[in-house]
């Protein structure tokens, strides 16, 4: 079992040469749409929020194309309410709410699915 972790502090992991060398070796060109939904369906993700550094802007909850992330009830030591997943097995580890986060709290897991 293959694990990817990357943490998100405004950065998203470069797939840019491995799509085009991708798309360059087949036959029957594929979008990069196409190949990022072959990619993605083989991964699994899973998401860990610093509670204690959230600020509950909700810009992941937006972000979210799954829909794995909502608004906790509880808040936290600086009186912010927090972002917690609710949805764990719908997370295709895709980093969009990383990615956004301004804070740098939530980190993104990737396992490969074989």
């Amino acid at each position: 079992m293959t694990v990817q972790k990357y943490i998100i502090i405004g950065k998203y992991p470069n797939l840019f040469g491995i799509l085009n060398t991708y798309s360059y070796l087949c036959t029957p060109k594929l979008s990069v749409n196409a190949l990022n939904n072959y990619i993605m369906a083989k991964m699994k993700g899973a998401i860990v929020v610093d509670t204690e550094r959230c600020k509950g802007c909700q810009l992941c909850i937006i972000a979210c194309p799954q829909k794995v992330i909502a608004l906790a009830n509880k808040v936290n030591l600086h009186g912010y309410p927090y972002v917690k997943a609710v949805n764990e097995e719908a997370c295709v580890g895709c980093a969009s709410c990383g990615i956004v986060c301004p804070d740098g709290c939530i980190t993104v897991y990737r396992v490969k699915q074989e």
